[in-house]
């Protein structure tokens, strides 16, 4: 959330603090002033919004991974909304531009269906933390034990992998100097690989997408047919006979929409 204060000369004054939904009244802990700004951290929340939920993830308010679980899921969707309004407002200059309202599923969490926790370098008697990136650190990671927004497939495996590497980075004589990133992918029948260079199946529709377990593939299996069916209408548009998809990558788009063209 960004606060406007007006100071003494009669001018505003920015102050950012994370977490924080418009109108709401918090208290918060000034963290750095910049040439034009200033950053601060949640205290504690006086007066909160009608849209302020509890966050199902224990580690919401120090895991760098997620950024919305304290709102609804439809005040979720306004404020991305708002976003790509404001961007095409003060960046690209474009005026009175109408973005349509977001479109989603009921999956909140649970939804995604690929996971990449780091883990860090280890010494001695040290052992690794394995999850995400801190909320205000890009070189510190919080241990997790699950995530929430991960299919329950992956967190099963997830666990299982995290419990077997401490096993072994108990017993091993050898120190790590660099941390890596582990890599958690579902495709069909609930199949979870961790392997980056095997290739995985995902059925689409009566298509089925091969590829590369580490390449990219839509994340959210559950919003994909929606984003498939909203893109080959748009691109059918009116009598349009033919389609050219210059930047296929899997050719997600171009197999969905050929019966089309």
């Amino acid at each position: 959330g960004a606060a406007r204060v007006l100071l003494p000369d009669g001018s505003l004054w920015v102050v950012f603090v994370p977490l924080v939904l418009y109108g709401e009244k918090v208290l918060a802990k000034i963290k750095s002033n910049k040439s034009t700004y200033s950053e601060a951290t949640l205290v504690k929340v006086l007066e909160p919004s009608l849209e302020r939920v509890n966050p199902q993830c224990k580690y919401f308010s120090v895991c760098g991974g997620c950024q919305y679980q304290h709102m609804s899921l439809l005040a979720q969707r306004h404020w991305k909304q708002q976003q790509v309004i404001t961007s095409l407002n003060r960046i690209g200059g474009l005026k009175d531009v109408v973005v349509n309202p977001v479109v989603g599923t009921d999956e909140s969490y649970g939804y995604r269906a690929k996971l990449t926790p780091h883990f860090d370098a280890f010494l001695g008697n040290k052992l690794p933390n394995i999850g995400f990136f801190h909320r205000q650190s890009k070189s510190t990671i919080v241990d997790i034990d699950e995530c929430v927004i991960a299919t329950a497939n992956i967190n099963q495996k997830y666990k299982e992998m995290k419990r077997d590497f401490i096993e072994t980075a108990k017993k091993s004589e050898k120190s790590k100097q660099k941390g890596a990133t582990f890599l958690f992918r579902e495709v069909d029948d609930g199949v979870v690989v961790t392997d980056p260079n095997v290739v995985a199946c995902q059925t689409v529709g009566n298509i089925k997408f091969h590829f590369k377990t580490a390449e990219f593939f839509q994340n959210n299996p559950f919003v994909l047919p929606l984003l498939v069916d909203h893109v080959v209408a748009m691109a059918r548009g009116d009598g349009c006979k033919h389609l050219l998809d210059a930047f296929c990558g899997t050719g997600l788009f171009a197999l969905c929409a050929a019966d089309h063209f």
